[in-house]
Protein backbone atom coordinates (compact mmCIF):
# COMPACT_ATOMS: atom_id res chain seq x y z
CA UNK A 1 0.00 0.00 0.00
CA UNK A 2 1.49 3.74 -0.94
CA UNK A 3 2.29 5.89 1.73
CA UNK A 4 -0.11 8.66 1.87
CA UNK A 5 1.99 11.48 2.65
CA UNK A 6 1.19 15.33 2.10
CA UNK A 7 3.46 16.98 -0.67
CA UNK A 8 5.89 18.51 1.69
CA UNK A 9 6.41 14.92 3.67
CA UNK A 10 6.11 12.46 0.41
CA UNK A 11 7.75 9.23 0.52
CA UNK A 12 10.85 9.71 -2.22
CA UNK A 13 12.62 6.36 -3.17
CA UNK A 14 16.36 5.63 -3.53
CA UNK A 15 15.40 4.25 -7.03
CA UNK A 16 16.85 5.40 -10.63
CA UNK A 17 15.14 5.54 -13.84
CA UNK A 18 16.73 6.88 -17.65
CA UNK A 19 14.88 10.04 -18.66
CA UNK A 20 14.28 11.38 -21.87
CA UNK A 21 12.81 14.74 -22.61
CA UNK A 22 13.08 17.77 -25.59
CA UNK A 23 14.61 20.86 -24.25
CA UNK A 24 13.68 24.00 -26.35
CA UNK A 25 13.20 21.20 -29.20
CA UNK A 26 16.31 19.57 -28.77
CA UNK A 27 16.48 15.63 -26.89
CA UNK A 28 17.93 15.67 -23.74
CA UNK A 29 19.00 12.64 -21.94
CA UNK A 30 19.17 12.38 -18.05
CA UNK A 31 18.49 10.37 -14.95
CA UNK A 32 15.81 10.71 -12.58
CA UNK A 33 16.93 9.63 -8.40
CA UNK A 34 14.79 10.45 -5.76
CA UNK A 35 11.43 9.41 -6.77
CA UNK A 36 8.38 10.01 -5.28
CA UNK A 37 4.45 10.06 -6.77
CA UNK A 38 4.56 14.12 -6.99
CA UNK A 39 8.14 14.72 -8.06
CA UNK A 40 11.28 13.59 -9.00
CA UNK A 41 15.05 14.84 -8.93
CA UNK A 42 16.36 14.88 -12.61
CA UNK A 43 19.90 14.96 -13.27
CA UNK A 44 21.02 16.08 -16.66
CA UNK A 45 23.32 18.30 -18.90
CA UNK A 46 21.17 20.42 -19.88
CA UNK A 47 20.54 23.82 -17.29
CA UNK A 48 17.05 24.01 -16.65
CA UNK A 49 15.01 27.13 -15.64
CA UNK A 50 12.86 27.24 -12.55
CA UNK A 51 9.46 27.39 -14.34
CA UNK A 52 10.09 25.30 -17.16
CA UNK A 53 7.59 22.73 -18.01
CA UNK A 54 9.00 19.41 -19.83
CA UNK A 55 7.65 16.25 -20.70
CA UNK A 56 9.75 13.14 -19.27
CA UNK A 57 9.74 9.74 -20.71
CA UNK A 58 11.04 7.22 -18.02
CA UNK A 59 12.37 3.81 -18.51
CA UNK A 60 12.55 0.82 -16.17
CA UNK A 61 13.13 -2.53 -16.37
CA UNK A 62 10.05 -4.61 -16.42
CA UNK A 63 7.92 -1.76 -17.92
CA UNK A 64 7.06 0.11 -20.75
CA UNK A 65 8.35 3.61 -20.93
CA UNK A 66 5.85 6.47 -19.33
CA UNK A 67 5.69 9.96 -19.83
CA UNK A 68 5.10 12.29 -17.45
CA UNK A 69 4.77 16.43 -17.52
CA UNK A 70 6.71 18.41 -15.07
CA UNK A 71 7.16 21.79 -13.76
CA UNK A 72 10.93 22.41 -12.94
CA UNK A 73 10.74 23.93 -8.88
CA UNK A 74 14.53 24.51 -8.73
CA UNK A 75 18.14 24.09 -10.19
CA UNK A 76 21.37 23.13 -8.66
CA UNK A 77 24.92 23.02 -10.13
CA UNK A 78 26.74 19.68 -9.32
CA UNK A 79 30.26 20.16 -7.48
CA UNK A 80 32.87 19.47 -9.48
CA UNK A 81 34.92 17.67 -7.23
CA UNK A 82 32.26 14.66 -7.26
CA UNK A 83 33.32 14.70 -11.08
CA UNK A 84 29.84 13.88 -11.35
CA UNK A 85 28.30 12.39 -14.78
CA UNK A 86 25.35 14.72 -15.15
CA UNK A 87 26.79 18.77 -14.17
CA UNK A 88 22.94 19.72 -13.58
CA UNK A 89 20.03 19.00 -10.92
CA UNK A 90 16.81 19.85 -11.31
CA UNK A 91 14.13 19.10 -8.59
CA UNK A 92 10.34 18.72 -10.59
CA UNK A 93 6.94 18.49 -9.22
CA UNK A 94 4.07 16.30 -10.94
CA UNK A 95 0.99 17.95 -10.69
CA UNK A 96 -1.53 15.23 -12.27
CA UNK A 97 1.11 11.88 -12.10
CA UNK A 98 -0.79 9.24 -14.63
CA UNK A 99 -1.77 5.86 -13.86
CA UNK A 100 1.07 4.74 -15.21
CA UNK A 101 3.84 6.45 -13.89
CA UNK A 102 2.01 5.46 -10.00
CA UNK A 103 1.96 2.09 -11.13
CA UNK A 104 6.26 2.31 -12.03
CA UNK A 105 6.47 3.98 -8.56
CA UNK A 106 4.32 1.63 -6.53
CA UNK A 107 6.39 -1.47 -7.72
CA UNK A 108 9.49 0.85 -6.36
CA UNK A 109 7.49 1.82 -2.97
CA UNK A 110 6.66 -2.10 -2.17
CA UNK A 111 10.97 -3.12 -2.49
CA UNK A 112 11.55 -0.06 -0.23
CA UNK A 113 9.07 0.77 2.21
CA UNK A 114 10.27 -1.87 4.89
CA UNK A 115 13.19 1.63 5.47
CA UNK A 116 12.55 4.52 4.33
CA UNK A 117 9.98 6.53 5.80
CA UNK A 118 11.26 9.51 5.91
CA UNK A 119 12.04 12.15 2.87
CA UNK A 120 15.75 12.76 2.07
CA UNK A 121 17.18 15.99 0.16
CA UNK A 122 19.75 16.05 -2.73
CA UNK A 123 22.64 17.75 -0.61
CA UNK A 124 26.43 17.33 -1.44
CA UNK A 125 28.03 16.71 2.00
CA UNK A 126 31.95 15.12 2.69
CA UNK A 127 31.76 12.24 4.91
CA UNK A 128 34.10 9.46 6.16
CA UNK A 129 32.89 6.03 5.68
CA UNK A 130 34.29 3.26 7.73
CA UNK A 131 32.70 -0.59 7.10
CA UNK A 132 33.65 -3.93 6.70
CA UNK A 133 37.16 -3.94 4.24
CA UNK A 134 36.72 -0.41 4.02
CA UNK A 135 37.83 3.43 4.94
CA UNK A 136 37.47 6.19 2.64
CA UNK A 137 36.69 9.52 2.29
CA UNK A 138 33.73 10.50 -0.02
CA UNK A 139 30.25 12.20 -0.37
CA UNK A 140 26.66 12.16 0.73
CA UNK A 141 24.48 13.15 -1.90
CA UNK A 142 21.20 12.71 -0.18
CA UNK A 143 20.61 13.70 3.37
CA UNK A 144 17.22 12.88 5.72
CA UNK A 145 16.41 12.46 9.29
CA UNK A 146 17.12 9.22 9.29
CA UNK A 147 19.51 8.18 6.58
CA UNK A 148 22.04 9.13 3.50
CA UNK A 149 23.23 8.45 0.25
CA UNK A 150 26.86 7.68 0.25
CA UNK A 151 29.00 7.53 -3.02
CA UNK A 152 31.20 5.00 -2.79
CA UNK A 153 32.64 2.10 -5.23
CA UNK A 154 32.80 -0.72 -2.59
CA UNK A 155 30.66 -4.03 -2.47
CA UNK A 156 29.05 -3.55 1.00
CA UNK A 157 26.33 -6.16 1.71
CA UNK A 158 23.12 -5.00 2.44
CA UNK A 159 22.57 -5.31 6.94
CA UNK A 160 26.37 -4.34 6.93
CA UNK A 161 27.02 -2.27 9.58
CA UNK A 162 28.97 1.34 8.80
CA UNK A 163 30.21 4.28 10.64
CA UNK A 164 29.52 7.68 8.98
CA UNK A 165 31.54 10.50 9.97
CA UNK A 166 29.96 13.64 9.24
CA UNK A 167 30.94 17.37 9.53
CA UNK A 168 27.88 19.30 10.48
CA UNK A 169 28.37 23.57 10.67
CA UNK A 170 28.65 24.80 14.44
CA UNK A 171 30.31 21.61 15.70
CA UNK A 172 33.69 21.31 16.29
CA UNK A 173 34.24 17.69 15.83
CA UNK A 174 32.85 15.46 13.37
CA UNK A 175 29.47 13.39 14.43
CA UNK A 176 30.18 9.28 14.31
CA UNK A 177 26.94 8.05 13.08
CA UNK A 178 26.41 4.18 13.14
CA UNK A 179 24.19 2.68 10.47
CA UNK A 180 23.06 0.18 8.22
CA UNK A 181 23.38 -0.41 4.84
CA UNK A 182 19.81 -0.85 3.33
CA UNK A 183 20.25 -0.16 -0.31
CA UNK A 184 23.16 -0.53 -2.95
CA UNK A 185 23.82 0.94 -6.28
CA UNK A 186 26.58 -0.90 -8.35
CA UNK A 187 28.84 0.41 -10.01
CA UNK A 188 27.67 -1.40 -13.02
CA UNK A 189 24.05 -0.31 -12.69
CA UNK A 190 24.99 3.37 -12.02
CA UNK A 191 26.71 3.20 -15.27
CA UNK A 192 23.65 2.22 -17.08
CA UNK A 193 21.48 5.41 -15.77
CA UNK A 194 24.05 7.74 -15.15
CA UNK A 195 24.13 7.73 -11.82
CA UNK A 196 26.85 7.84 -8.64
CA UNK A 197 27.25 4.23 -7.53
CA UNK A 198 26.88 3.89 -3.68
CA UNK A 199 24.98 2.75 -0.85
CA UNK A 200 21.70 3.72 1.40
CA UNK A 201 22.07 3.85 4.89
CA UNK A 202 19.80 3.90 7.61
CA UNK A 203 21.02 5.61 11.08
CA UNK A 204 21.06 3.07 13.73
CA UNK A 205 22.59 5.55 16.82
CA UNK A 206 23.53 8.92 16.66
CA UNK A 207 25.43 10.53 19.68
CA UNK A 208 23.41 12.61 22.06
CA UNK A 209 25.59 15.34 22.38
CA UNK A 210 25.23 15.81 18.18
CA UNK A 211 21.37 15.27 18.37
CA UNK A 212 20.02 18.63 18.08
CA UNK A 213 22.64 20.09 15.63
CA UNK A 214 21.69 17.00 13.10
CA UNK A 215 18.41 17.68 13.75
CA UNK A 216 18.98 21.56 12.97
CA UNK A 217 20.72 20.99 9.99
CA UNK A 218 18.13 18.61 8.58
CA UNK A 219 15.52 21.23 9.16
CA UNK A 220 17.09 23.46 7.27
CA UNK A 221 17.58 21.30 4.40
CA UNK A 222 13.21 20.70 4.70
CA UNK A 223 13.04 24.26 4.35
CA UNK A 224 14.91 25.09 1.76
CA UNK A 225 13.04 21.97 -0.19
CA UNK A 226 9.95 22.21 0.86
CA UNK A 227 9.35 25.87 -0.17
Amino acid sequence: MLHDRSRTGTVRLPVTFSAVFQNHGKQANGVAVNVSPEGLCLRTDQELLEGQVLVLRLSAKGFEDVETEVNVRWVLEMSPMLQATFPWEAGVRIENPTPEYLGMFHRENIRFVDYRDVPRYPHQMRVMLAGPGTWETTFALNIGRRGLFIRTGQDLDLGALVEVRVHVPGLGDAIPIRAEVVHRLSEAHATEVGAESGVGVRLVTLPTWAREAWTNYVTALEQRFNV
